[in-house]
C-alpha cells in the first residue's frame, strides 16, 4: 500500500507577499558588521584565529574574508556565511537548510512544501515552491531509482544512514537552484556537492603554447641539430708534402671541391696554439695540423706570424 510522509518540519507556508521586490531583512543581533576592506580584514584575522571558527576557516583570514564577502552577496551575516558556507570538492557550497533560509529571507518565496511519498524502492521526495508574483508553483522530485542511477543508493555515509533526508535535500537543492537562481547567484547545496565524483581537470594550455614558435623559441629538444660532417684530412700524395714542407708556415689546399687550411708546427706555431684554434694534427704526417678553411682561422694564423717574426 502507498504511503504519504508529509515532512512538516520542513513545510514553508508563508502568508502572501504583496511585493516581490521586498529586501532582506536587517539583522539587529549582528553586532559587527564592517564597513571597508580594511575593517574586514581585521574582523577576518579576528574570527580566524577565534575557536569558534569553523576548522576549514582556522588560521585562514583570507578564506574567511572571501566567505563573508559571498555571505553578504547572498543575504549572510559573517557569521552566519562561515558557519553555513565552505567549499566542497572545489565548489563553495551552503547546507540545504541555510540555502532555504536565504530563500525564505530574500522575500521572493510565497510557499513551499516538502513530502516523500511510496514505499521501499518506489520512494520519491518531492519539493514544491510558488515564487511571489509568478501564476503557478513549481515541483521538482528525487526518487531512489534517480539515487540509483546516480551511484548513491546504498553509498556508505549519509545515504545509508539518513536515506530520506538525503532524498529530501536533492529535490529542495534542484527546486531552489532553479526557481530562486538570483537569490542563490550559483551557490551549490552541499548535500549534492558532496556526493560528486572529483576529477582532475587536465592543464589548458596558455595562448603562448598555442602560438607556432620560431626555431629559435622552440625548446632545445624540439631544435632540429644540423648534422656535423666528420672532417676528414685530404689525402695528399707523399710528392704534395714533401712539395709543401718548406713552404710558409701555413697554405692551403683543395680536395674533392672543398678547401683546407694548413699549419705546421715551429717557431710560428706550436702544438698548444694549433690545437687551441681548433685545427688537427694529420695522422700522415707529424707537426703539421690540418681544418676547413675559414677567413677568420686564417687571419689568426697570420697575426700570429706577425707577433713571431722569423
Amino acid at each position: 500500500m502507498e504511503t504519504t510522509q508529509e515532512i512538516t518540519t520542513q513545510e514553508t507556508a508563508l502568508a502572501p507577499i504583496q511585493s516581490a521586490e521586498i529586501q532582506p531583512r536587517a539583522n539587529p543581533g549582528c553586532l559587527m558588521t564592517p564597513r571597508n576592506m580594511s575593517e574586514a580584514m581585521e574582523f577576518a584575522k579576528l574570527l580566524a584565529s577565534s575557536d569558534l571558527a569553523p576548522k576549514d576557516f582556522k588560521g585562514k583570514p583570507g578564506n574567511c574574508l572571501i566567505a563573508m564577502q559571498m555571505g553578504a552577496e547572498i543575504g549572510l551575516a559573517p557569521m552566519q556565511a562561515l558557519q553555513n558556507i565552505a567549499v566542497i570538492n572545489g565548489r563553495p557550497s551552503v547546507w540545504g537548510d541555510a540555502a532555504l533560509a536565504i530563500v525564505q529571507g530574500s522575500g521572493k518565496l510565497e510557499w513551499m512544501k516538502e513530502w516523500i511519498d511510496g514505499d521501499g524502492d518506489k520512494r520519491t521526495a518531492h519539493c514544491a515552491t510558488k515564487r511571489t508574483g509568478y501564476p503557478e508553483h513549481r515541483t521538482y522530485s528525487f526518487s531512489v531509482a534517480d539515487a540509483k542511477k546516480a551511484g548513491l543508493w546504498g553509498k556508505s555515509g549519509p545515504w545509508t544512514n539518513y536515506p530520506d533526508r538525503m532524498l529530501q535535500m536533492r529535490a529542495r537543492g534542484f527546486n531552489l537552484r532553479d526557481q530562486f537562481a538570483d537569490v542563490m547567484r550559483g551557490l551549490a547545496i552541499r548535500e549534492e556537492v558532496e556526493d560528486f565524483e572529483v576529477i582532475e581537470a587536465a592543464p589548458v594550455p596558455s595562448i603562448e603554447d598555442l602560438m607556432p614558435k620560431r626555431k629559435s623559441e622552440a625548446a632545445p629538444s624540439q631544435v632540429e641539430t644540423p648534422r656535423q660532417e666528420e672532417t676528414k684530412p685530404p689525402q695528399h700524395t707523399e710528392n704534395s708534402l714533401r712539395k709543401t714542407s718548406n713552404e710558409a708556415p701555413y697554405w692551403t689546399s683543395d680536395f674533392n671541391g672543398s678547401c683546407y687550411l694548413w699549419a705546421k708546427v715551429g717557431e710560428h706555431f706550436s702544438h698548444e696554439f694549433l690545437q687551441e684554434i681548433g685545427m688537427k694534427e694529420s695522422p700522415k704526417k707529424p707537426g703539421a695540423y690540418y681544418t676547413k678553411y675559414s677567413e677568420d682561422l686564417e687571419e689568426q694564423l697570420s697575426m700570429r706570424c706577425e707577433e713571431v717574426p722569423s
